[in-house]
């Protein structure tokens, strides 16, 4: 289990960071939403796939739901902050891509200006500017760790519900029926 969660987890946040810093060498700004939101797809195939190898691979085709949701949720953790630490990192090094990415949203705030106002007020509107004027790297980071974490969340919750397979066994009867674990943990019983 902890092969797959660090093969999945750091497979995952290998092919977030070459994606990404292919988007920053050809855009400047990896902020974009366009090419940025494709990261999404990344995070998907990674969680999907970690509980797809761990079941059919490491778990010899069999899954309980419980398997995979600890599987790609840990997998989701350990790529979500993988991801982070280098978007901060990066952030540090390079301060031009933050620039890039507050003069944008400063851009499509002032476009904006009429409507937020007039549905949320003059001093959110002023509150909002100036916190955008200010943000840090860790904030990046931080909102990265977050919607990725809760991106893996949902993902994890339907690929584990759909892939997971339980154990057939035959009974000496020659009935075939699922094998369940008892919860006390004394074997394997049939149930039909």
């Amino acid at each position: 289990m902890f092969r797959t969660i660090f093969l999945g987890g750091f497979l995952g946040a290998l092919l977030f960071i070459v994606y990404f810093y292919t988007i920053f060498l050809i855009f400047k700004n990896p902020f974009l939403a366009d090419p940025k939101s494709v990261d999404f797809f990344i995070y998907v195939v990674s969680i999907a796939g970690g509980i797809y190898y761990f079941r059919n691979y490491a778990n010899q085709k069999y899954m309980a739901y419980w398997e995979g949701f600890c599987v790609g949720f840990a997998q989701t953790v350990l790529m979500a902050t993988l991801c982070s630490l280098f978007i901060y990192v990066f952030l540090q090094i390079e301060k031009e891509p933050l620039q890039l990415y507050i003069a944008d949203m400063l851009k499509t705030f002032t476009e904006n200006k009429a409507g937020i106002i007039k549905n949320m007020g003059e001093k959110f509107y002023n509150d909002t500017y100036i916190t955008l004027q200010k943000t840090p790297p860790e904030q990046m980071a931080w909102f990265e760790f977050r919607t990725k974490l809760l991106l893996g969340f949902f993902v994890t919750f339907i690929t584990s519900l759909v892939l997971r397979r339980k154990k057939m066994v035959m009974q000496a009867s020659g009935k075939i029926v699922e094998a369940e674990k008892s919860n006390k943990g004394k074997g394997i019983r049939g149930k039909e």
